[in-house]
């Protein structure tokens, strides 16, 4: 082979590649309410059923950052912060923080 039709052919293959990774990154993203424990609009809270916000946005970390890293559907969330009118915090920020979807000594589920 010359230089030229290996490099054409490496060049065939990279397509190939993004067109795979841009089609999985839209299937992930097709299905990422499904595998999110919280949803849009859900209330977030800490460990202790203390109120930390209100999920507006659903997201993968490597989503947006490295899509050939983003192989996992673990979603994360980023709240508005409870009591702050334009203040938000995320899920993946704070690994050690355990969240939950209801409040301490509720009733639900």
């Amino acid at each position: 082979m010359t230089r030229v039709e290996i490099d054409s052919t490496v060049k065939m293959m990279t397509e190939k590649i993004e067109a795979a990774i841009a089609e999985r990154t839209a299937f992930m993203d097709a299905h990422m309410s499904q595998c999110s424990r919280f949803q849009i609009g859900d209330p977030v809270y800490d460990e202790h059923g203390s109120k930390l916000g209100t999920v507006m946005n659903l997201y993968r970390p490597w989503r947006d950052r490295d899509p050939l890293y983003d192989t996992s559907m673990d979603v994360s969330v980023q709240y508005k912060m409870e009591g702050h009118e334009n203040f938000f915090d995320n899920s993946s920020r704070q690994l050690d923080m355990v969240f939950t979807e209801k409040e301490k000594g509720s009733r639900h589920g």
